[in-house]
This record gives structure tokens, sequence and C-alpha cells, in this order.
């Protein structure tokens, strides 16, 4: 009897939850990713609970109280350690055990790390793009593997003022053009920079996608630019099937859908005792649960969202078509394809078929000028990767730099 009312008290603490839950999402959206990591914390907490204290009912039969006592320290002693354990762990990614190790990724990923787009010191909302980074602003941009100064000029991109006037070659693309991770000199375009010899602006921007890469490369002073590199990343479909579906029309939101932004990412950076432990465990158990349900794909497919993926060859097709779209931007110059892949998977679906795209009508005749990809998921290797996060050392881009300045000395 006392072990049904238990699982009838564990019971009617879940469903609390769960209508807590549902009254935060309505009324308090900012927290959003807090306070539902926090719920689902706290219903694993309550599990926890309910079976040990089945488990502690039935050793101690005779003495309910003592069995209570014995639950509740067990279970309290036990997460303090796990967390202790865990949080050690998330602070030296090198000792992480391989069986946790995506679980950890996934929880740095999604609830850990600090996304400079959304970090007031360092950017801000723009009407045209979203956001950008501040214009003639310095900040410090860290996260557990790294530390880094950004230094931005007077259009917000991460290069010098000499940079912005007449550059030889220009550099457009997201988080790994921008140099996430790594010292202002140490981005590939500053040592392509060295490399070459020639003037090269680096006009990366954290999160950008084709559209707004390219829309934001029509504003530079392009009059003396010859060499294009328009560096690519599998995530940017979320931004280029939408602008293909739409008939060529890039959707921005507004300022106050950037605050929100903001201070969800600030809320989501919130401690609670337990949250170390309780999300890797959470991600663990999602992850054992797909390996029984997984299908499994011939091929790696980009997700965008709402159920909707699209294939890697797919993927070649709306880029190469977007490309066409834009290839007035690259009359008499030069374009080089960097193919950047977060999460260090070797890839070569996309770049065959792009590769094999340009070559075939209508493609070829758009580029007055040939069409040279760089592959960096097959050119770096796992120690050119940071571990938890999902962006190169400086070692993978002075690789990069090095490949691309070996095909601008070698046309």
């Amino acid at each position: 009897m006392r072990l049904l009312k238990k699982t009838l008290i564990a019971v009617g603490i879940l469903v609390l939850l769960k209508v807590i839950l549902i009254l935060l999402d309505k009324y308090s959206p900012h927290s959003i990713l807090f306070h539902r990591n926090l719920i689902t914390s706290l219903q694993l907490f309550c599990f926890g609970w309910l079976v040990l204290g089945l488990i502690m009912g039935l050793i101690f039969r005779h003495d309910p109280r003592r069995a209570n006592r014995v639950t509740w320290i067990v279970l309290l002693v036990m997460v303090a350690v796990l967390e202790g354990l865990f949080f050690y762990w998330m602070r030296n990614p090198s000792k992480i055990p391989s069986s946790l190790f995506a679980s950890f990724k996934e929880y740095y990923i999604h609830h850990h790390r600090n996304i400079v787009q959304v970090e007031r010191n360092c950017s801000e909302y723009d009407s045209a793009f979203f956001y950008r980074l501040r214009a003639n602003n310095s900040c410090v941009f860290s996260n557990i593997e790294f530390s880094n100064t950004i230094q931005t000029n007077s259009r917000g991109l991460r290069d010098d003022e000499a940079s912005l006037a007449q550059p030889n070659i220009i550099c457009i693309g997201d988080s790994y053009t921008m140099g996430w991770g790594v010292q202002q000199d140490e981005t590939y375009p500053a040592r392509l920079e060295k490399l070459t010899g020639q003037k090269v602006l680096n006009a990366g921007m954290s999160s950008f996608g084709t559209i707004r890469e390219l829309r934001q490369f029509a504003q530079l002073d392009t009059s003396n630019c010859r060499w294009v590199v328009l560096q690519y990343c599998d995530n940017d479909m979320q931004e280029v099937k939408p602008y293909l579906d739409s008939g060529y029309r890039l959707q921005t939101s507004n300022a106050a859908a950037y605050d929100t932004l903001v201070r969800r990412s600030e809320w989501n950076h919130g401690y609670y005792p337990g949250k170390t432990f309780f999300t890797v465990g959470m991600f663990r158990i999602k992850e054992s649960i797909k390996k029984f349900t997984r299908k499994g794909t011939p091929e790696y497919a980009v997700q965008l969202g709402a159920g909707q993926q699209v294939t890697m060859p797919e993927s070649a097709k709306l880029f190469a078509e977007t490309l066409r779209q834009s290839a007035p931007l690259f009359t008499n110059r030069s374009l080089i394809v960097l193919y950047a892949f977060e999460g260090g998977r070797k890839d070569t679906v996309f770049t065959r078929h792009l590769q094999q795209l340009l070559a075939t009508s209508p493609y070829k005749e758009a580029f007055t000028n040939p069409v040279y990809i760089v592959n960096a998921s097959t050119l770096l290797t796992t120690n050119d990767n940071y571990l938890l996060d999902d962006h190169y050392r400086a070692s993978g881009h002075e690789k990069i730099a090095a490949a691309i300045a070996a095909i601008i000395r070698g046309r």
C-alpha cells in the first residue's frame, strides 16, 4: 500500500510539473529554453526518487521512515557527486568518457556555450541582416575551449579599417570565416593575406547564411576585388531554401525578435543544481532511444526544422541555383567555394555534386571564370577541430588559408 501511495505521489508531481511547463511556455517565453530544461530535470529527479524509494521501501519494508530518510540521503548525495563529476568533465573535455561524449557535446551546444551574435557586448540588431557585430568595437568572446578578442571596423566586420578600401580578396561566410574560436590574426582570411601578400577583407559573420553573405558582399567596395571566397556550411540551407521557395525574398525578423533571442540565450545560461548531470543524462537517454528507432539513411540529410530535410545532392542543387542567380556579382572575378562542415564528418557528396552541376548548363555559362572548391571536411583532421565546439582551431584556419593561397598562386 505504501508503494502504491509513493507511486501516486510521483505521478501527481509529474502531472503538476507538466501543468507548470504549459503555463511557463505561455507566460514566460523568454525563459523557454531554461525552464523546459529545468522542468525536465525535475521530472527526472522525481522519477529517480520514485525508483529509489520503491527499492528502499522493499529493503526497509518494516521501517518506512528509515526508508524515506535513506532514499533522500542516497538520492541527494548521488546527484551531488554526479553533478560534480559531470561539471568537472565539462570543464575538461579531454577527460569525458567516449560513451558520454556525444551527449556532452549536445549539452554544450544547446545549453552551455556563448553565441557571439547574441552577446550584447559583441553584437547588435540590424534591420537588413537581423544582427551584426558592433561597429568599431572590441569585445572578448569566450567558451570552455577558447577566449578571443574580436575587434571590428566601421562596418562591423572583424578586420581593420584599411581592409575595407579596395581589397583584392574578399572572404564571405559565417562563423568559420569570422573566426569563431581563434584570434584575429589566426583566421583564415588573415592568414591568406600573409600568404598571398594581397589585401584581404574578412566579411564573415556568425550564423549568416549564403543569401545574407552575398547581400553583404554587394554592399562592399569591390572595385579592386578579383577573388571571392564564399564559405558554405550545411545549415545555410535553412536560409537558402526558404529564399528560393519564396521567389528570392529574404525574410528577416524585427528588433523585438532579436531581443527575444538575446534574452532566451541569457536565460539558457542560468544554472541550477544538477543541471549538467540531468541534461547530459537526458541527451544520453534520447541517444539510446534513437538507436532502436533509427531506420538509417544512405547519405547525410540537412535538417531544416519542422520535420523538413534535404539530401546533400538536393542542397548542392539549391546552392548552385543561388550562385547562378548571383552570378553578376562574380563578373570578372574568380570564385572559390569553401565547404566547411560542423561536426567533423568527412563529406564528398555535396562537393562532388556541386562540381558536377557547375560543369553543366545552365550553371557553367553563368560564370566568366572557373569556380574552385575547397573541401575543409577532407582537408582537416580531428586535431584541427575543438573537442566540444564545432569550430576550427588555428591549425585548421592555417590549412584552409594554404589551400586557398595555392589556388590563387596557381591561377
